[in-house]
């Protein structure tokens, strides 16, 4: 895909969701680009671009790419509650273990409501990263505290990558 040149360029680029331009650093403007879901910049580690300059704009949308790992690795395991015992030994079951559950809850549908939308977006536009989410869905799976590590999955060839995920 073309890099865009100009700021109508990037406004029509597919990768991009908006841009905007802010005005006070006068006599400067800052180039704010930012970017559709699965895409970050590789450089500043975000899903947006900012910039003084157009041409520093330019240089910087070089570096985007698609992350799907980024996006997942947003959410972490909740933590379980220590259960208590009381004097008769008898197993108390706190309230905090009721409120872990929900929260579990909401963070096993909110990691499967996203690696459902990176699939989606892997089967129509980047198929080369299919064993790279199965991989990840299988380590959230298996893995306890599992957070990809999203910044070895950008730069390392795709086995390493795995060995990494």
């Amino acid at each position: 895909m073309k890099t865009p040149r100009t700021l109508k360029d990037f406004k029509n680029d597919p990768r991009v969701d908006f841009v905007s331009v802010e005005q006070n650093n006068y006599p400067k403007n800052d180039y704010w680009v930012y970017l559709k879901f699965p895409y970050i910049s590789s450089n500043m580690e975000t899903t947006s671009i900012h910039e003084e300059s157009i041409k520093d704009t330019i240089e910087e949308f070089k570096g985007i790419s698609i992350n799907y790992a980024f996006y997942i690795a947003d959410y972490s395991r909740p933590k379980s509650p220590k259960e208590k015992i009381n004097p008769n030994g008898q197993l108390e079951i706190p309230f905090e273990k009721m409120e872990y559950e929900e929260k579990l809850r909401d963070y096993e549908f909110k990691v499967n409501e996203l690696w459902n939308e990176c699939m989606e977006h892997c089967i129509k536009h980047n198929q080369k990263d299919f064993q790279l989410l199965w991989q990840i869905k299988a380590n959230y799976k298996n893995i306890p505290d599992y957070v990809p590590n999203w910044r070895a999955s950008e730069y390392k060839t795709e086995s390493q990558r795995l060995d990494l995920i």
